[in-house]
């Protein structure tokens, strides 16, 4: 059985690294992982992207997590795309080629040529959501025993787990995909990165088709770096690539798409931004996708100035505005641990480098999360899948370009404050009063400097 299997991994792998180095142990751990196969990979490619949670050297280590499982048969790609689509792969596709160009625990994706355009043509596994559905009932358990025995019963892996099963269970959504998908490619907002053209009348809940994008994904540029691999280094050089550019963009995209549209993609992984021959960025992969209202807006960008000013009270109240809170809850306890961890949030700004900061900060990002929904407060969805895609961007960041600097971070949010207010101001007020306020704003300003002369 799978679960004796799994199990009988797990205990050996307790044995194996037993006095070995930290990078030693990181090796053997990645190994066991790759065994283990399925939702095990990815959640390990989870974890990569998190240097400020888990060592550096097992960070480095599961980043060479390879997400390759033997593809499934010409018969079984010819079966469910004739299923599927109602025809033959040859009735449809002017060239259909039957080795994939890329084979993962979840789908496989074939070239194909359609309408003289080159597709990709992305299929869903054969009966994965049973394969799935058993794998994480044994890591329920598993994490349940883990928290009984290591963790004092705070369910920290059992949430974690639940998280990460909702997570996977979206992706395999490939109507909802296919919809959120076109819906972004008519944002406004999104000049920067794009999602690839989709060709609908040819997308089912087990396939889609869209644009075949000839480039290399940030996940294997990551990696490149990591292993200094000359070739793909030289390559994505050629296209245009520069880490910092890269990194801004990606963070200018979620804030814009989530602020100024109230629509962003929520699993920015760097295995879903591909960088093309053109020196474009895409996103791909919208199984997950994130939604705002302007309040929300308003008040998650209240919540993160005021984290990063070191101003709990007003922390505290945009995080309760932005949750349903139970009648008669006492606050006062819940609102005083709040504070310590802003206080000690605060603790962290000396930083230069945004990795050095978030290694201390990041726990106490999540434990303000945690605090408000341990306590009985619930915190819609949306919200939380912001704050993790944003997590995932950060971990993005880490391994692409740990250089970044604090200070960037703290201008790209108070530009996209500003471009909020301005815009939702302009809907409440009108463009003339809009005006008229601004122009009062910065003559009241004026006077104040010119006191000071």
């Amino acid at each position: 059985m799978r679960s004796i299997t799994i199990l009988s991994k797990l205990v050996k792998l307790g044995f194996r690294i037993r006095n070995k180095t930290k990078a030693e142990q990181a090796i053997t751990i990645r190994k066991t992982i790759e065994e283990l196969g399925s939702i095990y990979v990815k959640f390990g490619q989870m974890l990569a992207l998190r240097p400020d949670v888990i060592s550096p050297e097992l960070s480095i280590e599961l980043y060479k997590l390879l997400d390759q499982v033997p593809p499934f048969s010409e018969n079984v790609v010819r079966e469910i795309l004739t299923q599927e689509l109602q025809k033959s792969p040859e009735e449809i596709f002017e060239k259909f080629l039957w080795q994939p160009v890329a084979s993962a625990s979840l789908s496989q994706v074939h070239q194909a040529i359609y309408h003289g355009q080159i597709v990709a043509v992305k299929i869903q596994r054969p009966q994965i959501k049973s394969v799935i559905k058993s794998d994480f009932r044994i890591l329920n358990s598993l994490s349940w025993l883990l928290d009984q025995t290591l963790f004092r019963h705070n369910h920290l892996l059992v949430d974690l787990v639940k998280e990460f099963a909702d997570w996977t269970y979206l992706e395999l959504d490939y109507v909802t995909e296919v919809n959120q998908l076109l819906e972004f490619n008519q944002l406004k907002n999104i000049n920067l990165i794009k999602g690839p053209k989709i060709y609908p009348e040819l997308c089912t809940a087990k396939v889609i088709v869209m644009e075949y994008l000839d480039g290399i994904s940030l996940a294997k540029i990551i990696k490149a770096q990591r292993e200094d691999d000359k070739e793909i280094l030289r390559k994505v050089k050629q296209w245009g690539f520069e880490r910092k550019d890269i990194v801004t963009k990606i963070i200018k995209n979620m804030l814009e798409t989530a602020h100024l549209e109230g629509f962003f993609h929520a699993d920015p992984h760097p295995a879903n931004i591909m960088f093309t021959r053109e020196g474009k960025c895409v996103l791909i992969d919208f199984g997950i996708i994130g939604r705002f209202n302007s309040r929300e807006s308003t008040l998650v960008l209240r919540y993160e100035r005021a984290m990063l000013s070191n101003d709990a009270d007003i922390a505290f109240k945009s995080l309760l505005a932005l949750s349903i809170v139970p009648a008669n809850l006492d606050i006062s306890g819940i609102k005083a641990q709040h504070d310590q961890l802003v206080g000690k949030l605060s603790e962290t700004y000396s930083a230069v480098e945004y990795l050095d900061q978030q290694k201390q900060a990041a726990p106490l990002i999540l434990a303000s999360l945690q605090l408000i929904q341990n306590s009985g407060i619930k915190i819609p969805v949306t919200i939380l899948r912001y704050f993790k895609a944003f997590e995932t961007i950060e971990g993005l960041i880490f391994a692409l370009y740990p250089e970044f600097q604090v200070r960037d971070m703290v201008a790209e949010f108070q530009r996209i404050t500003f471009l909020n207010l301005q815009q939702n101001l302009t809907k409440k007020l009108g463009d003339f009063t809009m005006e008229n306020l601004f122009l009062k704003m910065v003559n009241h300003l004026e006077e104040h400097l010119l006191e000071e002369e």
